[in-house]
């Protein structure tokens, strides 16, 4: 998707200056993007509707799927892992298109009830996946560990350490850094 919109980018520039377009990143771009739908037809479907929500939550998605990625890949995680946790990082706040735009722009702190509201974006996600058809199962399962701390602290349903589980440790500890590391209207 990333790689589609900047060829997308280049095209335009390229159009405006008359530059001829360069047809091997065109193909590869294009190769990339269908070998991804006949994988899992509606994951870029789903990728596409967080970029409706404006391009914070696209950007946060991509740069998840990219941390999850590199952290397995330091981890030394098997292939297919590293792909399902490329999904994870994707997916596992596309709940989110089903929270009004503005709670997700709001400037300033959110109220409790607000609070209540937004973490309802793990539900969401659960079930927009679930009612996604080719989704691994695993996934669906990974999804709602993200906001679960070691302690216990974290929600839904305030798991603690080993309850967790690797994966969804790592989705914890990425979701943080991210959230630590990018400016957010509220």
């Amino acid at each position: 998707y990333a790689e589609s919109l900047a060829l997308v980018d280049d095209i335009i520039r390229s159009a405006h200056t008359g530059e001829v377009l360069d047809s091997r990143r065109v193909r590869e771009a294009a190769s990339r993007i269908t070998e991804t739908i006949v994988r899992n037809p509606d994951a870029l479907m789903l990728v596409s509707k967080l970029r409706e929500k404006g391009p914070l939550t696209l950007t946060r998605a991509l740069d998840v799927s990219i941390y999850m990625v590199v952290f397995g890949r330091f981890l030394q995680l098997p292939r297919e892992d590293l792909e399902l946790l490329g999904m994870l990082g994707l997916l596992q706040d596309v709940g989110k298109v089903r929270l009004p735009n503005e709670l997700l722009e709001k400037k300033g702190r959110l109220t409790p009830e607000e609070t209540a509201l937004a973490r309802r974006h793990v539900e969401h996600s659960v079930d927009i996946l679930r009612d996604t058809p080719g989704m691994p199962p695993r996934l669906i399962d990974l999804v709602p560990l993200h906001h679960e701390r070691q302690d216990g602290s974290g929600y839904p349903r305030g798991l603690k350490g080993p309850e967790i589980g690797l994966y969804g440790s790592l989705a914890g500890i990425v979701d943080t850094f991210d959230a630590l590391t990018t400016m957010r209207p509220y």
